[in-house]
C-alpha cells in the first residue's frame, strides 16, 4: 500500500501511459501539486463519482491512476497541469486536512482471463478494427505505432492508448479504466473504435454531400452572371432580370413546399424563354398568379359576441330569428375553433336583406367578405379556372376571390346560388359541391392554379330566393 497527495476532478479521467492537461483551482489539489512535483514523486487522480457532491470518501470513485507531473503552470484561476499517467490503482482510503487530501492506494494492473484462446480472438479482432479506423481517419504513423505495441501480450497500456486516440467522452474513459479484465477492456475498446469508424464515415459522406452542392451552386452561380451579362451586351435583359425577381419572390414567399416546388420549375422555364416568345407571356401571368395568391396569409377573427349582435342590430332593423340563428352559427365556430361549422343558406325574396347579412356578418368578425354572383353562370370553368392551355385562361372565381382578398379566410357570399344552371360546359352546382364541401375544400382543384388551394378557412355564405330549385346534393351541404 502507498500513500501520497490526492487530486480529484470533475472534468476529464486520466489512463495509464497517457497524458492530460487539466485546471487545478483548489487549495488542496494545488497544495497536492507542490507535494507531487519532482521526479520520483507521485499524486493519485481520481473522480467524484457526481460533479458538485460533498468530498467524502464514499463520494469519490474508488478506481483511480497514479500520475506523474510532467509539468505545472499558473493561471488567473490557479494552475495548468499536465500529467502523465502510471498504473492503475484502487482506493484503500482518504485522511482529509484543510490544506491536503492524502490517499492510500494499491496499484491493481488487469487480470488475464482464464481463457487465453478467447483472449487471443479478442486481440485479432481488435487489430482488425484498428486497422479499419486507421484507414478511414487517415493517420496510418500514429495508428501503427499503437498498432506494434498491440502486439506486446499481457501489456494493458496499449488499450489505453488507442482509447486516448480516439478522444472518448468521459463516461467510455471511466468505462475503461474501471475494467478489471482484459476481455472487458477489449470489447470496450473494439466498441468504442467501430462507433467512432461509421461516425467518420457518415462525416465524409456529409462533407462530400455538401462540397458537391456548394461546386453546384457555385457553377450554377458562375453561368447565370455569364449569362447576364451577354443578354445585357445583347440588350435582352428582359426575362433573366425578371427571373431572378421571380426566384426572390419565392424564396420570401409564405407558401406549402408544393407550391414553391411549382414555381421554382416554372422559373426556370420562363428563364430559357426570350422576350419575344408568347409563352413569356403566358408564364409571365402564371407565375405573378401564384405569387399574389395568400396561401397562408390569415386573419384573427373578434371573438366577441356582444359585439356581433351590436353590428346584427346597427345593420338591420328586425329580423330576429335570422340574428340569434347566425349568433349561434358564430358561437359554434368559436367555440369549437375549426372551420367546419355548418354553411348558412338564407333564404328570402329578394330585397330581405340576405346579402346585407352576410356583409354584417364579416364585419362582426374582422374578415375581409368576397360576393361571388352565381345568377345565370352556366360554365363550370367559372368556379374552377380554365386550364392553360387555352388562351385567355383566367383562375376561377374563388381563386380570383381570394387573390383580391389578400388573405386564405376571408367570408365568401355565394349569391343567388338557387340560379345556377348546367349545360355542356359542365354543370356548376356539382363544382360548387367541392367548394362547400369541408372534407375535401382543403384541396380545392382550381384547373389555372394547377397545385391545391387551401378554402378550409374561409367562411362561406349562401344565399337563395327559393331552396325549391336548388340541387339536393348541394342543399344537403347547406343550413
Amino acid at each position: 500500500m502507498e500513500t501520497m497527495p490526492c487530486i480529484i476532478i470533475t472534468d476529464s479521467v486520466v489512463l495509464p501511459d497517457t497524458s492530460v492537461h487539466f485546471n487545478v483551482t483548489d487549495r488542496r489539489g494545488a497544495e497536492a501539486v507542490r507535494q507531487g512535483e519532482g521526479p520520483e514523486q507521485t499524486v493519485f487522480i481520481t473522480n467524484m463519482r457526481k460533479p458538485g457532491g460533498v468530498l467524502l470518501t464514499e463520494n469519490v470513485c474508488q478506481i483511480g491512476t497514479i500520475c506523474q507531473i510532467r509539468y505545472a503552470r499558473r493561471i488567473p484561476e490557479g494552475l495548468r497541469l499536465s500529467v502523465k499517467g502510471i498504473s492503475r490503482a484502487v482506493l484503500r482510503g482518504l485522511s482529509f486536512s484543510d490544506a491536503l487530501v492524502l490517499a492510500e492506494v494499491d496499484r491493481c494492473p488487469m487480470e488475464m482471463d482464464e481463457d487465453e484462446d478467447r483472449i487471443d480472438g479478442m486481440r485479432q479482432a481488435l487489430k482488425m478494427v484498428w486497422r479499419s479506423y486507421i484507414v478511414e481517419k487517415l493517420e496510418p504513423r500514429k495508428g501503427t505505432d499503437v498498432l506494434a505495441a498491440v502486439r506486446a501480450k499481457g501489456h494493458d497500456s496499449n488499450l489505453y492508448m488507442m482509447l486516448d486516440l480516439l478522444e472518448p467522452d468521459y463516461d467510455r474513459r471511466r468505462e475503461l479504466l474501471e475494467a478489471d479484465t482484459y476481455s472487458r477492456a477489449y470489447e470496450i475498446v473494439s466498441t468504442a473504435i467501430m462507433l467512432e469508424t461509421e461516425a467518420g464515415k457518415i462525416r465524409r459522406e456529409i462533407q462530400e454531400k455538401v462540397r458537391i452542392q456548394v461546386e453546384k451552386n457555385q457553377r450554377e452561380y458562375l453561368l447565370r452572371e455569364q449569362l447576364r451579362v451577354i443578354r445585357k451586351e445583347l440588350g435582352e435583359d428582359g426575362p433573366g432580370a425578371e427571373a431572378d425577381r421571380y426566384e426572390q419572390e419565392t424564396e420570401a414567399l409564405d407558401a406549402p413546399e408544393e407550391v414553391k416546388s411549382t414555381l421554382k420549375k416554372e422559373i426556370a422555364r420562363f428563364r430559357t424563354l426570350s422576350g419575344s416568345n408568347a409563352e413569356a407571356s403566358v408564364s409571365r401571368t402564371y407565375i405573378e398568379t401564384l405569387l399574389s395568391m395568400p396561401w397562408n396569409k390569415v386573419t384573427t377573427d373578434r371573438t366577441d359576441l356582444r359585439t356581433a349582435r351590436r353590428i346584427l342590430d346597427e345593420d338591420h332593423y328586425g329580423l330576429q330569428d335570422v340574428k340569434e340563428r347566425v349568433l349561434e352559427f358564430l358561437a359554434v365556430r368559436i367555440l369549437s375553433g375549426k372551420g367546419d361549422a355548418p354553411i348558412l343558406c338564407l333564404v328570402g325574396p329578394p330585397g330581405t336583406g340576405k346579402t346585407s347579412i352576410a356583409r354584417s356578418v364579416a364585419r362582426a368578425l374582422e374578415r375581409k367578405y368576397i360576393r361571388i354572383s352565381l345568377g345565370g353562370v352556366r360554365d363550370e370553368a367559372e368556379i374552377r379556372g380554365h386550364r392553360r392551355t387555352y388562351i385567355g385562361a383566367i383562375p376561377g372565381r374563388i381563386a380570383a376571390g381570394l387573390q383580391k382578398a389578400g388573405v386564405s379566410n376571408p367570408l365568401i357570399l355565394l349569391d343567388e346560388v338557387d340560379k345556377v344552371s348546367s349545360d355542356y360546359k359542365g354543370d356548376v352546382s356539382s363544382a360548387l359541391l367541392e367548394v362547400l364541401d369541408s372534407e375535401q375544400n382543403c384541396r380545392f382543384a382550381d384547373h389555372y392554379i394547377a397545385v391545391p388551394v387551401d378554402l378550409s378557412g374561409a367562411l362561406f355564405i349562401c344565399t337563395a330566393n327559393d331552396a325549391r330549385t336548388i340541387p339536393r346534393p348541394l342543399l344537403d351541404r347547406m343550413e
